[in-house]
């Protein structure tokens, strides 16, 4: 899979892995607050997309 946009993130691809950052209005979120992320990408028919999200290391869920 290749992620050709995100937003609301900074995004890297690592090919098997996208690691996905806080932008720099949303680094430091009150308690109780939220912030949405989103992509656009391609997938090859390799490894399958995103099985395993995991936010910090903990798999999302």
């Amino acid at each position: 899979m290749t992620v050709s946009r995100g937003w609301n993130g900074t995004w890297i691809d690592k090919g098997d892995l996208v690691e996905v950052g806080n932008a720099s209005w949303n680094g430091a979120l009150g308690t109780g607050g939220t912030a949405t992320i989103g992509y656009n990408a391609t997938h090859g028919g390799g490894t399958p997309p995103f099985l395993s999200p995991t936010l910090d290391g903990v798999v999302c869920g």
